[in-house]
């Protein structure tokens, strides 16, 4: 009988070499894809509606060159993430900022559907956009993922308790949906405790036009509520990934942020969701 036997050296060595090169050629083609579908976005992102609607007072992109001070790494903390309105109201663009390195949140290169994003620990992970100017007639569009917990999810909030001051919030769970205040009164989204849950990657809409607060998810109608404040403008912090920066905290991914300064018509609403559904690939 013919005794079996084992690998030789050689022969271990050359199927290891084999698998290593398989290994490469699979990392390589991911990269080459990775960097086809950023430059697509990018593309998209130049030639959007964005670009010519009045209004635009805000524009966070984790996908532009411009986004950051310096080239980004996947697991990169990030300290500043830069407006990129290309017509900006202000003197000097506004930039979303965190001084303190554990609160900083991460970059990941392929987090929301093989597009980067800036990935919000849940924890204490949160910017500030100091000497925000807001109107209360607005609408704002945020492209993320967030954990399915309650309070968790997608927190923008402008002041540091809006429940009590001058501003605006746009959560994504349980009865705090989206709100604007004016002089202790407050106009709030109703109730519905599933909105923009689950891991998936999705489109937030709130809208305020002085009768309605209005907020849907990716193309779906809006669900509105009926009240009325003054349009009035109030500077003050705009707060990104928490509750008054101190309070609760987001747990998942911010792609895009975008908000205007007036109540978008339906039209222009839907031309910007239809820009960001085909950019982020969003089913």
């Amino acid at each position: 009988m013919r005794k079996k036997r084992g690998f030789s050296l050689l022969e271990l060595s050359i199927v290891l070499l084999v698998i290593a090169v398989i290994i490469g050629m699979i990392t390589q083609s991911s990269d080459v894809l990775q960097t086809a579908r950023l430059s697509t976005a990018r593309s998209i992102t130049k030639s959007s509606v964005v670009n010519d609607i009045p209004g635009l007072i805000l524009w966070l992109d984790a996908t532009s060159e411009d986004a950051f001070d310096t080239a980004m790494d996947d697991g990169t903390t990030v300290a500043n993430w830069n407006d990129i309105n290309p017509n900006p109201n202000n003197v000097t663009p506004y930039i979303a900022t965190q001084g303190t390195v554990a609160n900083r949140p991460t970059y990941r290169k392929a987090i929301l559907n093989d597009l980067p994003g800036l990935d919000f620990d849940g924890v204490n992970d949160n910017f500030v956009i100091s000497n925000f100017k807001a109107n209360s007639y607005m609408t704002l569009f945020v492209v993320g993922n967030f954990s399915p917990v309650g309070g968790k999810t997608a927190f923008i909030e402008h002041s540091v308790s809006m429940a009590s001051n001058d501003g605006f919030y746009f959560y994504g769970f349980g009865n705090k949906v989206g709100g604007v205040s004016r002089n202790g009164t407050v106009i709030n989204g109703t109730f519905d405790l599933n909105w923009f849950k689950g891991y998936i990657t999705s489109i937030g809409v709130l809208r305020y036009d002085g009768t309605n607060i209005s907020y849907k998810r990716n193309s779906n109608s809006f669900t509105n509520s009926a009240g009325s404040i003054p349009n009035t403008s109030v500077t003050t912090n705009l707060y990104i990934g928490s509750e008054a920066g101190s309070i609760l905290f987001s747990d998942g991914a911010f792609g895009e942020i975008i908000m205007f300064d007036r109540a978008l018509s339906d039209t222009e609403v839907n031309d910007i969701v239809t820009y960001l559904t085909k950019k982020w690939q969003i089913e």
